[in-house]
């Protein structure tokens, strides 16, 4: 399991909140009221064998976390868009949109089966009739 320790903030709050830098990803999400948390993360992990040897990396990916105000949970984003690309808010619909989108093929395979088409040429599967009831 990669361990995730808070590098720096990348959005500053106002206010009495409490510090995260150099503490555990999930040591912090319960003690957060936050809307937004927008930070950098240090992730450890191992990569396969290669040669018989097994090394570790470690690498910094920003995360984005945005409270669901309906069940108190956040939403928690791993990204490599930097913060002067794209703010925590775009990050977040972004990633919704793609769930969004994730689902729509997840239907399209579970009932309509266009993961079953068989043939070998790709273009009979792009011009496929497809035929939905509504």
């Amino acid at each position: 399991m990669p361990i995730r320790v808070v590098v720096t903030l990348n959005q500053k709050c106002r206010g009495n909140a409490i510090s995260v830098e150099g503490k555990k990803l999930k040591d912090v999400l319960p003690h957060l009221k936050r809307g937004v948390l927008d930070l950098m993360v240090e992730v450890k992990f191992k990569r396969r064998k290669y040669r018989g040897k097994r090394t570790t990396v470690t690498k910094l990916f920003r995360v984005v976390a945005v409270l669901n105000k309906e069940t108190g949970d956040y939403h928690i984003y791993m990204t490599n868009i930097p913060v002067e690309r794209l703010s925590a808010e775009d990050i977040a619909s972004l990633y919704g949109a793609r769930w969004e989108i994730e689902m729509v093929f997840k239907e399209l395979k579970s009932y309509y089966r266009m993961d079953q088409i068989d043939s070998a040429n790709p273009d009979i599967i792009k011009s496929y009739p497809l035929q939905i009831k509504w």
